[in-house]
């Protein structure tokens, strides 16, 4: 071969290394797709209230970081929820990934941090618990690292690197990861994704 090795050896490695993006159409009718990282908000905010974007990769096994940035933040409460929505092949695609309004109110389990009010998500289901998660709501400039462990069936998240501890124990199965906005102008990015067996 007329190729180096050196040159041979970068692409196997750039080639396996993880990689996660906004999907092109799991995402909702006021989102648009930025670049290939970020997502925002556009349209007109009478048209529709809560809009939810997934992730393309589906998780199923091993250890998976999704770290986000937010870049553009107005609202509060449930305008900023982020997490996984487990798929179920069996479910036609709109009962499973729920684009125009809240995510988490499919019809298969969903883990989420509702980062704009510190809370969790209850059960895997809508209900918003009481429970305390975090030091404060999400605003401009935060990031939020959010870690999917299956050898241990748990989600934890960080802000700002400091760890949050274990947010729920989870159901195995095949997860998205997926979040939610809500008013015109805001801006989530995916800053980086990695993944590793154990």
């Amino acid at each position: 071969s007329n190729i180096p090795d050196i040159i041979t050896y970068n692409c196997i490695i750039f080639s396996s290394m993880p990689h996660d993006k906004w999907h092109e159409t799991l995402k909702g009718e006021r989102m648009e797709i930025v670049d290939e990282d970020c997502i925002e908000i556009t349209g007109d905010n009478s048209t529709s209230k809560w809009n939810s974007a997934f992730l393309e990769n589906i998780a199923s096994d091993g250890i998976h970081h999704w770290k986000f940035q937010v870049e553009v933040q107005h609202s509060s409460g449930w305008a900023w929820v982020i997490g996984i929505c487990q798929i179920d092949e069996n479910k036609p695609d709109d009962k499973v990934y729920i684009v125009n309004h809240q995510w988490v109110s499919g019809d298969t389990y969903s883990y989420a941090w509702i980062a704009g009010c510190s809370k969790l998500n209850g059960d895997g289901r809508t209900k918003c618990s009481d429970t305390k998660y975090g030091d404060h709501s999400a605003k401009n400039g935060d990031v939020i690292d959010m870690y999917l462990d299956f050898n241990t069936l748990q989600l934890s998240y960080s802000m700002n690197e400091k760890d949050l501890g274990k947010a729920f124990d989870i159901k195995k199965g095949k997860y998205r990861a997926a979040i939610e906005m809500f008013s015109k102008g805001e801006k989530m990015r995916l800053l980086s994704y990695n993944y590793k067996i154990r």
